[in-house]
């Protein structure tokens, strides 16, 4: 099922954005390129990819990793849907005390959702408690950041993740930079391999 059969035939509200540029995440101009219709087609078609995932319709591969040279290790879900790719996550082990996460999602080869968490146990003077959990979300349109939201919370119980009413996103907060990117995870997906020394 691709998700062009997901549609409703009867509206072009779905059709996706041109794809001109390479998503930027260039926060100050985030107002300036703002696109009410760019972010609620890329809300309505990142739920829609959610709700394919639930339903048990998305064809998912996984490929693991483990890194010598890096201590680095992990794993990459390849998601597709009638053969179109429409996710990749990335989960990561980046070393003592540190997890990561990035996740992607497609329209051709043009994001439109960047999901990105990481949470460290390692203790600071800042944050002396259990750790941290940092997430960020963005929204593209062509290639420009529409939209970007942050949260961040103490881990919960059985790495449960928060409700909007528990910790709500907020417009401003720390970037999780512990990732590949989108590009690199693409060019993944495409060549169904990993190499340590990118």
């Amino acid at each position: 099922m691709s998700l062009v059969a997901c549609t409703d035939s009867s509206s072009q509200a779905d059709a996706a954005p041109s794809a001109d540029n390479q998503p930027s995440d260039d926060s100050k101009a985030v107002g300036q390129r703002n696109s009410s219709g760019g972010l609620a087609w890329a809300s309505k078609r990142y739920e829609r990819v959610l709700q394919m995932e639930n339903s048990g319709v998305l064809d998912c591969d996984t490929l693991s990793y483990d890194c010598q040279s890096s201590d680095r290790a992990g794993k990459i879900i390849i998601c597709r849907a009638d053969g179109d790719l429409v996710r990749v996550q990335h989960e990561i082990d980046a070393g003592p005390g540190t997890i990561a996460a990035e996740t992607y999602y497609y329209d051709g080869s043009a994001v439109y959702v960047a999901e990105t968490s990481a949470f460290s146990q390692v203790q600071t003077a800042e944050s002396p408690g259990p750790g941290l959990v940092r997430q960020e979300r963005r929204y593209f349109e062509s290639g420009n950041l529409l939209d970007r939201e942050f949260r961040s919370y103490p881990p919960l119980p059985e790495g449960r993740e928060p409700t909007e009413v528990e910790f709500a996103y907020e417009q401003s907060g720390d970037t999780v930079d512990e990732i590949l990117g989108s590009d690199a995870l693409f060019n993944v997906a495409e060549e169904t391999a990993y190499d340590c020394d990118r």
